[in-house]
């Protein structure tokens, strides 16, 4: 069995502006699907067997180590030595760009977001807020209102 390291802090994030919030394991599980059915994660294999792994382990409030990693979610040999194969790092390294491709278009609307922070394997989750349609802003022509020279540009004689 893989060792598993616990971690310091539930995985979890917090209801932004909502202390103690938490989203329910089953709503984390069904973000889950949404994100691998997904266009960004249709046709990446390895990305959607690490990003489920991960949200295991992190159900499990549990950070995995590089070595689990590599031999449970990535199909690794026993043998496979972090320091000499960056299999890990890269395929997190992609997982996050396909994260934020996924954001950025089909789940763009989504309140759940998974986030993967640089520097380890601890995903975690938050509440998003929802995106909104920006208004147009129309832009009119200064007049002078002041009665003073014909300059529009506020300066004096050039």
């Amino acid at each position: 069995m893989a060792k598993v390291r616990r971690a310091k802090a539930a995985p979890q994030r917090t209801s932004a502006g909502t202390p103690g919030v938490r989203h329910h394991p089953s709503a984390v599980r069904a973000h889950l699907e949404s994100v691998l059915a997904s266009d960004a994660m249709r046709r990446a294999p390895r990305a959607r067997a690490l990003l489920r792994y991960l949200v295991d382990s992190a159900l499990a409030q549990s950070v995995p180590k590089e070595y689990s990693i590599a031999t449970e979610a990535l199909d690794r040999p026993g043998d496979f030595d972090p320091r000499v194969d960056p299999a890990v790092r890269v395929e997190v390294r992609r997982l996050r760009q396909k994260l934020l491709e996924y954001y950025a278009a089909d789940g763009r609307d989504s309140d759940l977001g998974f986030e993967l922070p640089k520097g380890g394997y601890a995903l975690g989750w938050r509440h998003r807020p929802r995106a909104f349609e920006p208004h147009s802003v129309a832009v009119l022509p200064f007049a002078n209102l002041s009665g003073g020279s014909g300059n529009q540009n506020g300066g004096g004689d050039a």
